[in-house]
């Protein structure tokens, strides 16, 4: 299970709010919390701290609350922001410096994440176990642009179980698959960016491909445009 923090409580309470216009922070903690003590030693509580212009100093004074004896079953992977609205190439926070947040977390007594996917360019490229759940119970592969209706693959019931939109699920592994493009096929990279992201195939009928040699995720999702071929 993964719950996703936007920073240190400054930065995500100013983006997440109730509908009354209080912060999350805290109650997310109250979760995470709760959810390590009752399930954390069969099921893995993971923690994704998205960091955009985020200080260090804040990060560590934030999550100090958090109990010394639960750090150990929150798993948490730092990551940092970027293509989305509120990115600008100017946050301070890169793949380059990302190094000190593990080391910090990891010295607070919190367990590390760093990989959720080790064959699979993103989460949204893994098997159908691999979902994202909206407030609503809507169940999506990638929720980067929830107007793309194709990447809405089911609905959790009232019994918990998911009623999949199998139409839309194999559509979008029909897409993922790299072997079905003959551009990738004769592609070196392709091993190792499984194709490209899925969600601009569907939205644009073409894969952002890049040149090998290029780590850089915000240049692999399409941050800069000069990147490409």
């Amino acid at each position: 299970i993964q719950i996703t923090l936007d920073g240190c409580r400054r930065e995500h309470d100013s983006s997440r709010k109730t509908k009354s216009g209080e912060g999350t922070f805290d109650g997310l903690l109250a979760v995470l919390e709760d959810l390590a003590e009752e399930i954390g030693d069969t099921t893995s509580v993971n923690v994704r701290v998205n960091l955009n212009d985020c200080d260090i100093t804040e990060l560590e004074r934030d999550f100090e609350c958090i109990p010394e004896n639960v750090r150990p079953k929150l798993h948490l992977m730092p990551r940092v922001i970027f293509n989305t609205e509120r990115y600008h190439h100017n946050n301070k926070n890169s793949y380059k410096n990302i190094e000190p947040y593990y080391e910090l977390f990891s010295k607070m007594g919190f367990s590390m994440l760093s990989s959720t996917n080790s064959k699979v360019p993103c989460e949204a490229a893994g098997d159908k176990n691999s979902f994202y759940v909206l407030p609503d119970l809507s169940v999506w592969k990638c929720v980067n642009d929830i107007n793309v209706e194709e990447a809405c693959i089911g609905r959790i019931q009232k019994d918990g179980d998911i009623k999949y939109n199998y139409c839309n699920l194999a559509h979008w592994f029909k897409l993922a698959n790299p072997f079905n493009d003959e551009k990738c096929c004769e592609c070196g990279v392709e091993p190792e960016c499984g194709g490209g992201c899925i969600l601009n195939r569907i939205k644009n009928g073409q894969r952002k491909c890049r040149f090998s040699g290029e780590t850089d995720l915000p240049e692999f999702y399409g941050t800069k445009r000069n990147t490409y071929s």
